[in-house]
């Protein structure tokens, strides 16, 4: 089999991989991310999020690929960077999509900068060869055959932990109950099997023609939906998200085919009714997502676990750790916790970038150390894409240096915008009022 050396090498390029990417290359490392489709987007890519609402997060390379997107023709929509989710009055801002070439193309010529960067698109990680407490290499596939990857410092950066998983982490899946973590917000029993809720996305075009001929009183009642979430396109089409209505557990044999089947009927079910019943008369389908969106899958039960209480403390400790900061509310579909405590600005900790188990492994996805009610907020693709820059920064170090990724202070490889002082203080009040604070 081929063999490749770096000194970082990165499995998936979603947006914590391609900050990851960014970061590593950026601190001299010569760096390998290798991802199992052809091109870089993750989640982004296959389940059609494309669109950070409402904000485009609050590190530099986040800023950077929203002006590469704003300049090219419909790339993205004509507004400007924002790092808050409210404005001076409270008020939710307009949410800030993209198109998915233009996505790919900024990423791409980020990519492109540097001469030490190199993606390896079409490869499936296989199998991992670990030493004790390191990491030694890693196997990936293609048509062609397999390849060894040998690297001083590995970032796992899939959605579902692939590598630390199968390094033996220890790692997190479910609900989380109440006294796991000291969570008085948690339910009472923890539960494997009960994630965030996942959704099909698909895209329509306003003043269409479309051609279905389809009895109202024929479509499941459950695809009457009035509340969908819509994110108008820089050409005017509309991405229609109905916000979560099914669960999938990766534990469960066949669940998988069973939830995808299932969203992919109802989305379609409830563009059909929208036309039907005169809703949205006009909505012509434009097409349906690649895959299904998958909100959260397994965790890292990492040296540090961010929790709600760290949450609900935020500004108080732990500030000279943070590498990153949410802009998102507690968002776990299926429950009122978005609606009981709203948004709520707090910072990500290091060493939840960092398993027990290993010393020159980090993760940089959705899967970081965060209980699951914490995870509905840190999974959003802005934040994941700066923490992930952060993780690369400090497996660069580490490479580079013989250092170790917990010798590392957050002040070495953090860049980020704090939100503003009336963000917070809207925060804190509520939190307050709640009896939280």
């Amino acid at each position: 089999m081929d063999t490749i050396n770096c000194d970082v090498a990165i499995i998936g390029a979603g947006s914590g991989g391609i900050g990851a990417a960014i970061g590593a290359a950026e601190r001299d490392a010569n760096t390998l991310i290798i991802d199992r489709e052809r091109l870089p987007g993750g989640v982004v890519a296959s389940s059609w999020v494309h669109n950070w609402e409402p904000t485009c997060g609050n590190g530099p390379l986040t800023r950077r690929l929203w002006k590469r997107m704003r300049s090219m023709p419909l790339g993205a929509a004509d507004m400007e960077f924002t790092i808050s989710r409210t404005g001076q009055n409270g008020q939710r801002l307009p949410t800030m999509p993209f198109e998915l070439w233009a996505y790919r193309q900024a990423v791409l010529d980020e990519f492109a900068g540097f001469d030490n960067l190199h993606f390896m698109g079409g490869h499936t990680f296989i199998s991992v060869n670990t030493d004790k407490r390191r990491v030694k290499s890693v196997v990936v596939e293609n048509e062609a055959g397999m390849t060894e990857i040998h690297a001083k410092i590995f970032i796992d950066a899939s959605g579902a932990l692939n590598l630390a998983r199968k390094c033996g982490c220890a790692n997190m899946l479910g609900t989380d109950s109440c006294h796991d973590f000291n969570e008085s917000v948690a339910p009472e029993k923890a539960d494997r099997n009960q994630l965030n809720e996942v959704n099909w996305i698909y895209r329509v075009r306003p003043g269409g023609r479309p051609d279905i001929s389809v009895d109202p009183n024929s479509i499941p009642e459950n695809a009457h939906r009035s509340g969908i979430f819509q994110a108008v396109m820089p050409n005017g089409d509309i991405l229609v998200n109905i916000c979560g209505s099914g669960n999938y557990s990766p534990e469960i044999p066949g669940d998988y085919e069973r939830v995808a089947a299932e969203q992919y009927s109802l989305a379609l079910n409830t563009y059909y009714w929208r036309v039907a019943s005169g809703m949205n008369p006009d909505w012509e389908l434009v097409g349906m997502a690649p895959s299904l969106g998958i909100r959260e899958s397994y965790r890292l039960r990492a040296r540090y676990v961010m929790t709600v209480n760290d949450v609900f403390k935020f500004g108080k400790h732990y500030g000279k750790y943070f590498i990153g900061m949410t802009d998102h509310p507690l968002d776990v579909h299926g429950t009122d916790l978005e609606a009981r405590l709203g948004s709520i600005p707090y910072g990500i900790h290091y060493n939840s970038l960092l398993p027990v188990e290993f010393d020159n492994l980090l993760v940089a996805s959705r899967g970081i150390g965060a209980t699951h009610i914490v995870a509905g907020s840190c999974r959003l693709s802005r934040t994941l894409m700066t923490c992930g820059q952060a993780a690369g920064r400090a497996a660069a170090i580490c490479a580079l240096s013989g250092k170790l990724p917990e010798d590392i202070r957050a002040g070495e490889i953090a860049e980020f915008e704090t939100c503003p002082d009336f963000a917070i203080e809207n925060a804190n009040r509520k939190l307050t009022d709640m009896g939280l604070l």
